[in-house]
């Protein structure tokens, strides 16, 4: 009752704002209220003193018509201190009273919007103005550039070359840099070709801009043909270009031109390690970083990255080792960014910690970024408390904050926590984005929330302006699937504004598959053939329905299919970390020095579970054997020996965590509940899916999974 009361709320404020908004263009053509008689200094100390409402409640109360230069003065205040609330109040007060803003007050309150971060209400500000001048148009190209709304800032520039409006080097900046980040290469060339036409071109700063944004839209060619024409350059311009050629893998061009510079200075080498370890030729980046005689605290977090997003994860603390070595390098927030994202990918709580003292250590706890990187690592490793309680005490935050608390909550199976922190978000005013929104409906397909996941998805575009992507439609194609509504979850797919993607089919599939739909899941797989030819997990989602209906010999054809296609199955694996070291098991493992002791845990186990009335679940081998056979084969699974080893490892009633490259199968989930009662053990669980918490016997995902 409690979320469907602020629903209501939220669509009623929301209908407000929209009234307001309609009425906005009548007022705004209201009578001018005469000038103040009231002396300038009088009224300038009143805004100083308080909140801007206040203020102008105290201007009428004293009978002082507010004028022009006074709203000026609280804008500019709400815009100093980046208070959005007030500079609405400010704003509905100018509505209200009728007064008539020049461009000047205008251009104040758009740029109240700009810096708050509010875009619509800056566009709508913008929309409305009859007369706008320079400024206008710079401030609006600016905010979209800055906060990454890219195609909005093309439309905008379309409409601005409509009107003859004429650019100056700030505006081609900011169309410059969106640009750059759209990526479309056709865009970038009718800016280019309107900056000649313009004669801002001999700009070296903007010039520099214009070789990063071909290098981004990929065509090296007309990024060099820049780079060639200037007379004068920056090391800057060197720089994204040596990056261009590295990252597309041509280093042999990188070289060449790294050559070419008269003094070869330590932004370069790092252009060109950033570059090769983007592009996963870490040889080339080792290479360079060897023959580093300096290196700055860029090259060494340059190095730290690479190993962070593309393994071995645990390289990125070697590396970070080694920079400590050096007294005079020291790291930045780039740096620890890189450090965290690699612990969150390796999963392993003692680096966690470890790397969390170093951040303490170095002062930059309150950094917003830092802490982002905090939430998502915890969560990821399967810390949510510490998660949240870095949330908690965070000075700051921002969209990314709540984004990355709420997708944790959801991927730990705490569902109704997940959505109460996206109402709390509402109702701090924060606008979500599409990512909150893949947050929130992975929550209720994780827990069943079938109504409030459509709920939450129609209000997208209904309540806050948001556009469906084609991950959103996959999450409720999943949220469907997953409750066994496998007929709407089709029809929704079959009904998509957007051509269903891969992933959308494949949550068709994945749905079938748990569900045992045989007709529907070839129907999806076919679909997905045609999309991903090479991805194996639809070969193995379809080979496992056919399976479980006991199509053998379909399963078997189809195994036979992704050979002759070259297609390899991804293998099994679960880790476990152990006093700082990493053990890694795959299904039948006899790799391990303690195997022995393993297996004997292992059928100490069995023995014990099945006399508590465990019965394993032969449906999840994929193998057509008998069932003593399939028993040995779910005995050895990956997820059970790490377990095993777990227990005869780690003290008793420690916490045992593992993490899995694949889905964790039905099988080892009743077994997992079952070992966590008998052994009074916690056992936190990461899947390629969400987060298991076994805990007495029960799991946090409440078998929904």
């Amino acid at each position: 009752m409690a979320i469907v009361v602020q629903k209501i709320e939220a669509v009623e404020t929301t209908l407000s704002f929209c009234i307001l908004w309609a009425c906005h263009s009548f007022l705004i053509e209201g009578v001018h209220m005469p000038s103040s008689d009231a002396s300038r200094g009088k009224i300038r100390a009143l805004t100083e003193s308080g909140q801007p409402a206040e203020v102008l409640q105290s201007l009428e109360q004293r009978g002082i018509c507010v004028d022009a230069s006074t709203y000026k003065l609280l804008l500019r205040r709400c815009t100093h201190t980046r208070n959005l609330m007030e500079g609405r109040n400010v704003h509905l007060h100018i509505i209200k009273t009728g007064f008539k803003p020049d461009v000047y007050l205008l251009n104040a309150l758009l740029n109240m919007f700009c810096k708050c971060g509010s875009l619509v209400e800056a566009r709508k500000v913008f929309d409305t103005m009859q007369v706008r001048d320079m400024i206008s148009w710079t401030l609006m190209l600016a905010v979209y550039a800055k906060h990454g709304s890219n195609r909005e800032a093309y439309l905008l520039y379309e409409q601005l070359r409509d009107q003859g409006v004429k650019c100056d080097m700030l505006m081609y900046t900011s169309i410059v840099s969106a640009c750059a980040r759209l990526g479309d290469l056709e865009k970038a060339k009718v800016v280019h070709s309107d900056i000649i036409q313009s004669g801002i071109a001999t700009d070296v700063f903007l010039k520099s801009n214009l070789v990063h944004m071909y290098v981004r839209c990929g065509s090296l060619v007309e990024a060099r043909k820049v780079f060639d024409a200037m007379q004068e350059r920056a090391a800057i311009t060197w720089t994204f270009m040596l990056a261009g050629y590295a990252k597309q893998g041509l280093n042999q061009e990188a070289f060449k031109l790294y050559e070419q510079m008269a003094e070869r200075n330590v932004v370069s080498w790092n252009a060109l390690i950033a570059g090769s370890v983007q592009n996963g030729n870490y040889e080339e980046a080792f290479k360079v970083f060897d023959n580093m005689k300096v290196r700055d605290v860029i090259s060494w977090s340059a190095m730290i990255e690479g190993y962070a997003e593309h393994g071995p994860y645990e390289r990125a603390l070697e590396v970070f080792r080694q920079m400590e070595s050096h007294a005079f390098v020291k790291p930045n927030t780039v740096t620890f960014i890189g450090l965290l994202k690699a612990c969150a990918n390796q999963a392993s709580q003692q680096s966690a910690r470890l790397v969390h003292t170093w951040i303490a250590a170095a002062g930059l706890e309150s950094n917003i970024r830092v802490g982002n990187g905090l939430i998502n690592m915890y969560a990821k490793c399967g810390s949510i408390k510490d998660a949240y309680n870095t949330f908690n005490t965070m000075p700051e935050k921002d969209l990314v904050t709540w984004s990355a608390m709420i997708v944790g909550l959801g991927q730990h199976g705490y569902a109704r926590e997940a959505l109460q922190l996206f109402h709390q978000l509402i109702s701090e005013g924060v606008k979500p984005d599409g990512v909150v929104f893949i947050g929130v409906l992975s929550a209720c397909s994780h827990a069943g929330l079938v109504d409030e996941g459509l709920q939450y998805f129609f209000s997208m575009s209904r309540v806050h302006g948001i556009s469906p992507g084609d991950e959103h439609f996959g999450c409720v194609v999943d949220l469907l699937g997953r409750a066994g509504h496998l007929d709407e979850a089709e029809d929704f797919v079959n009904k998509m504004p957007l051509s269903p993607g891969g992933a959308t089919w494949g949550a068709v599939l994945g749905a079938c598959r748990l569900h045992g739909n045989v007709k529907l899941a070839e129907r999806a797989a076919e679909i997905c053939f045609k999309l991903e030819p090479q991805n194996s997990a639809v070969y193995m989602s379809l080979s496992h329905v056919y399976a479980t209906a006991g199509l053998w010999n379909k399963a078997t054809s189809l195994r036979k299919l992704m050979k002759e296609r070259g297609i390899k199955k991804e293998a099994g694996r679960t880790w476990i970390e152990v006093a700082n070291k990493t053990h890694s098991f795959r299904s039948g493992d006899t790799a391990h020095p303690q195997i022995a002791e393993i297996w004997s845990e292992l059928d100490n186990l069995t023995t014990e579970m099945e006399e508590a009335g465990y019965v394993p679940d032969t449906r999840w081998v994929m193998q057509d054997v008998d069932e003593h056979k399939s028993r040995q084969i779910l005995r050895c699974h990956s997820e059970k020996l790490a377990i095993a080893f777990g227990l005869i490892s780690t003290p008793p009633g420690s916490i045992i965590h593992i993490w899995k490259n694949l889905r964790i199968c039905g099988d080892c989930h009743t077994a997992s509940k079952f070992i966590s009662k008998l052994r009074g053990r916690e056992i936190i669980a990461r899947d390629a899916n969400r987060f298991h918490q076994f805990r007495d016997g029960m799991c946090s995902c409440g078998d929904y999974f």
